[in-house]
């Protein structure tokens, strides 16, 4: 996976200070890169790149970054994998260019293409997923790249007269004189949604370069960069609904399972063990069971479970994996253990994050790195090929609601919205927040107000109703409805507008970043099969019936998994990699969450409203109702800014 960091210095700057500044930003990565690290900087001090590796391919030092192309007009810094990077090379092999191989590294094929190709051609070609970084010396000229779906992260904006970029924010904060507020937008949005949403960070001045996207950066200290997209989500899905696939559901299956294999094909022969994370669903089956059926090799599986009801599905996966074969390691983790991962999530997790289901994902991520340098994941199957059992249910909403006027429900909304306020006003125990009740209603009045699917869809997966009720002033609950909306999602497809409406958010800034961060924490690399853009490109083209019949989902891609895992059948109900958060909060993490919320990190302590805060923990407490989600996320941003903003 790697990590990388540069700063870029339009008025030029002594290499001396340049190359200290790379070497502090760059040593902030090394868990994101164990096995290496490599510092350039240019002549006159205008650029300089850094980069941690973790080395999965071409073991020896061939694959050392910064990366310069065969002239020496390009020199990259690559975070990631260039999962068809034997394809490429294959295109590219001739007797021209036999001569600038060095090694047989994903980097050097990408710097050949980039010199062949062009930088914009080459990018298209490439599949798998990356953060990069390409200086044309010939035109003095910096660009970003992000891969397709955005599984590899990518910060960056000017610091004064420097614009530094890097894998991950706290190598930004390293930069020597930087001085990084808050933005309250986005810890608006982050309330609402327990992550930070994208293009956004939760600093102002730093910004997530958008999946499929390239970055040019211009001279001009202060200046943003011009962003252009290579590939986009939104294009794939109208091209693919207007194209549907024709053939009938044996000819869909034949046609998934090739698109599947490919991708996994591209993701496992490496030069380090892979195995793959293994729960008791159809998604990460079907990746199993893929690994399966292309190597010799005994396929190494990893589940993780708590030994209690409901928060556990070891069994499931162990069934799996008998009838596969695989060398299935399972840990049941105590309460005890995980909960003392809790206090360093906070900076492990680089920006707020509170999908609780990042315990687990940590615990496991460091259970397989003890075999493992490599694990593949089922992550974005429910994305692309089904949804989820929530997209019925607001779909059933917003068709109730759908039936009267706008004109008629938006001022019944807004009025019943104006009533919880003024109820909360009068007795804080009535907030939204902390009242069952009242915060359903919230949030259906939120939904009567809704002008369309994907509005109320957002209102539907949203926490901390509305998000002025916490924050000190803050009313900008609005703000992340326009940005989706202004995607101009609506594609005459209900249930699909809502899997891309979850691909282009909660898939990127919630679920990826949980499995990414866990894994990088503990020197593991994650990869994702479904998220291989030709598998997208295809699944986008099948008609519904394939894909999901009521609340029963991902028909298609079941069929073809419990065909392989015969008589083995999948539950039909996940729970996930769930945790008895409520339990613990008036339990074992008692005491750490209560200094965690007694705790005044300058940027909480300027934002939050702990007097309501307080509340909805003191109700928590008594049993009157379970509020560890909304809790969760106070305490998550709390714990980060205790970690980083002192």
């Amino acid at each position: 996976m790697s990590g990388i960091a540069g700063i870029y210095v339009p008025s030029g700057r002594e290499v001396e200070s340049v190359n200290a500044a790379i070497r502090q930003m760059t040593a902030t990565l090394a868990h994101r890169g164990p096995d290496c690290g490599a510092y350039w900087v240019e002549s006159g001090g205008l650029l300089g790149f850094g980069h941690r590796l973790l080395a999965v391919a071409d073991l020896d030092e061939t694959g050392t970054q910064p990366f310069h192309s065969p002239s020496g007009r390009f020199v990259l810094v690559f975070s990631g994998a260039v999962c068809n990077h034997s394809e490429i090379r294959e295109q590219l092999e001739s007797k021209e260019y036999a001569q600038h191989w060095r090694g047989t590294s994903d980097v050097n094929a990408l710097a050949v293409a980039i010199e062949v190709w062009g930088l914009r051609q080459a990018i298209e070609k490439v599949s798998g997923m990356f953060a990069c970084a390409v200086w044309d010396r010939s035109k003095r000229e910096l660009t970003l790249i992000r891969d397709r779906m955005g599984e590899q992260p990518l910060y960056y904006g000017w610091c004064g007269n420097t614009f530094a970029f890097a894998s991950e924010l706290r190598a930004i904060e390293r930069l020597p004189g930087v001085k990084l507020t808050v933005d309250p937008a986005a810890l608006a949005q982050y309330l609402r949604f327990t992550y930070v949403p994208g293009p956004r960070s939760i600093y102002t001045a730093i910004t997530k370069l958008p999946p499929g996207c390239l970055a040019t950066v211009r001279p001009e200290p202060g200046h943003p960069p011009d962003i252009h997209r290579y590939w986009s989500l939104l294009d794939c899905a109208q091209a693919g609904l207007a194209a549907p696939f024709l053939g009938d559901e044996i000819e869909a299956e034949t046609e998934l399972a090739r698109f599947l294999a490919k991708s996994v094909n591209r993701r496992i022969f490496v030069d380090v063990p892979v195995g793959a994370f293994l729960s008791g669903g159809v998604d990460s089956a079907a990746v199993v069971s893929e690994m399966v059926q292309q190597t010799s090799q005994k396929v190494n599986t990893f589940t993780l479970g708590f030994g209690q009801a409901g928060y556990d599905e070891t069994e499931e996966a162990h069934r799996v994996a008998e009838r596969l074969g695989t060398v299935h390691h399972k840990a049941v983790i105590s309460e005890k253990e995980a909960m003392r991962v809790v206090p360093a999530l906070g900076s492990l997790y680089d920006e707020p994050f509170a999908d609780s289901s990042q315990i687990p994902t940590v615990l496991i991520s460091r259970y397989a790195r003890q075999s493992v340098v490599i694990a593949l994941c089922g992550d974005g199957g429910d994305e692309l090929l089904g949804g989820y059992p929530r997209h019925a249910s607001a779909i059933r909403w917003f068709r109730r609601v759908r039936r009267y006027p706008l004109a008629l429900r938006s001022p019944i909304g807004t009025s019943i919205g104006h009533l919880i306020k003024a109820a909360g006003n009068l007795n804080p125990d009535l907030i939204p927040a902390a009242n069952d009740i009242v915060r359903k209603v919230a949030k259906i009045a939120a939904i009567l107000r809704a002008g369309n699917l994907a509005e109320c869809y957002l209102e539907w997966v949203s926490h901390w109703q509305p998000a002025d009720q916490i924050l000190r002033g803050i009313n900008l609950h609005a703000r992340r409805n326009d940005e989706v909306l202004a995607l101009n999602p609506d594609i005459k497809n209900d249930a699909r507008e809502l899997m891309l409406i979850d691909s282009l958010t909660s898939l990127v800034d919630d679920m990826l970043v949980k499995v990414i961060r866990a894994a990088m924490s503990a020197s593991l690399e994650t990869r994702a099969p479904f998220l291989d853009h030709e598998l997208i490109e295809f699944a986008w083209t099948l008609p519904n019936r394939f894909l999901m019949d009521g609340f029963k989902r991902k028909c298609l891609l079941r069929t073809l998994v419990e065909k392989r895992i015969e008589p083995v059948r999948l539950t039909t109900s996940k729970t996930g990699f769930s945790v008895p958060l409520g339990s613990w909060l008036r339990g074992g993490l008692r005491d750490w969450a209560e200094d965690t919320l007694n705790a005044q990190p300058p940027a909480a302590a300027a934002l939050l409203n702990d007097k309501v805060i307080k509340k909805v923990w003191r109700m928590h407490l008594r049993g009157a109702k379970n509020n560890s989600s909304l809790l969760w996320a106070v305490l998550m941003f709390k714990s980060w800014a205790g970690h980083r903003m002192q």
